[in-house]
């Protein structure tokens, strides 16, 4: 008996562990970073709105495909890890300001990137605020510890760099 009592803490102890961590983190968190390109705010506007041909630049996407819910256009993710994300965008101000939340309600996580562009420098600086919020807490214990906080904001410049054929210099 004493067998078993030891071999379930092994396999249970790192989950409960996980969990009670999780539970006394944060469950959203908010993550701005910037990247200046040398391309004109217009021109990065318009590869950022063109989600049908994101999965072209984004390397973490496999494909992307529109779905019309309720009268309103939204955009699948379909990618290489995790599950597909469906994301409504919202125009806050043309050439600007640019919302895309996710609104699939059976995740274990919800988000919302806010993208917003200005001139400067003869370039473009963008700016993203990722706002994370995760409801299972080891599934947050999990991301802390692998460092994915701010894993998929660092791809996502370094992609939008690539696209633009820049350097990736990605500031806090």
């Amino acid at each position: 008996m004493i067998w078993v009592i030891a071999a379930l803490s092994i396999l249970l102890g790192p989950l409960v562990f996980a969990f009670l961590t999780g539970m006394m983190m944060a469950r959203s968190r908010q993550t701005t970073r910037s990247i200046w390109l040398k391309a004109s705010r217009k021109s990065v506007w318009g590869v950022l709105t063109n989600f049908a041909s994101q999965a072209d630049w984004r390397r973490e996407i496999k494909h992307i495909e529109r779905v019309e819910r309720g009268g309103e256009v939204l955009w699948r993710e379909h990618l290489h890890f995790g599950p597909p994300l469906t994301l409504l965008a919202v125009e806050l101000e043309r050439f600007h300001k640019l919302e895309r939340k996710i609104v699939d309600s059976n995740l274990p996580f919800q988000g919302s990137w806010l993208y917003e562009l200005s001139d400067e420098k003869s370039g473009t600086r963008v700016r993203v605020t990722e706002s994370i919020e995760v409801s299972n807490p080891a599934l947050r214990f999990l991301n802390r510890l692998n460092g994915s906080q701010s894993k998929s904001l660092k791809l996502l410049l370094e992609s939008i760099a690539r696209r633009f054929k820049d350097s990736p210099r990605i500031e806090v």
